[in-house]
């Protein structure tokens, strides 16, 4: 197992300054970061709040996905 910072819904939820019930729906309808339950026990992995975090922005594109330039001939 290994020993990634992980986040409570609470830690998460003030970080985000949204509802731990915000998550709680989230959970439910599969949106929102992945995250890891056990028995009653839910955690966000940091990694994967960094993930969610940058595939949530806007207004910035993701170089990947430019199109190439045009070559000037």
């Amino acid at each position: 197992m290994s020993n990634d910072p992980a986040f409570t819904e609470i830690e998460l939820a003030q970080r985000w300054a949204i509802s731990i019930k915000t998550l709680q729906r989230w959970r439910s309808e599969n949106r929102g970061p992945r995250y890891i339950k056990l028995s009653k026990v839910v955690r966000y992995r940091l990694a994967d709040i960094l993930d969610y975090e940058q595939a949530q922005r806007q207004g910035e594109p993701v170089r990947d996905e430019l199109p190439p330039l045009p070559s000037s001939a």
